[in-house]
């Protein structure tokens, strides 16, 4: 539920619908990322999404690549420390409203914990849902 001000379960308090939108995708995809962690182990959380992606031949923007058309990326804003799973529209340009930001490094008694490892979960799955024709790019 998405109250006047933007809030979601009164935990959270927000400026804008897409705040609320972007927390409540999060919320979602660390959801699902916990439910399913027996095929999707994050030790190795690059190594395993990379291989995922390869056995499934899945089309995607790999951090720092090119933009491509109709495709899923991630990236990580080293400016503002958030990984973000995007979507591409067919001028292979990003459609900013479709992003979900994913948290950067956070210490926490002395080890560094991020959502790198959501972020890729988002990109797998996004790309499985293009694959597939089950998303919209307007």
């Amino acid at each position: 539920y998405i109250g006047e001000r933007g809030g979601v379960e009164l935990e959270y308090s927000f400026d804008s619908e897409k705040e609320a939108i972007d927390k409540m995708l999060q919320m979602n995809y660390k959801q699902k990322y916990f439910s399913v962690n027996e095929d999707y182990s994050m030790q190795n959380r690059k190594e395993v999404a990379l291989r995922i992606i390869q056995e499934e031949n899945l089309e995607v923007i790999w951090y720092d690549e090119a933009l491509k058309p109709l495709c899923a990326g991630i990236k990580h804003d080293k400016q503002r420390d958030k990984y973000i799973s995007f979507i591409t529209n067919a001028k292979a340009e990003i459609i900013e409203w479709k992003s979900i930001e994913f948290d950067g490094d956070e210490e926490f008694e002395g080890k560094i914990y991020n959502d790198e490892s959501k972020a890729l979960y988002a990109l797998i799955n996004r790309a499985r849902m293009i694959k597939q024709n089950r998303i919209s790019f307007v």
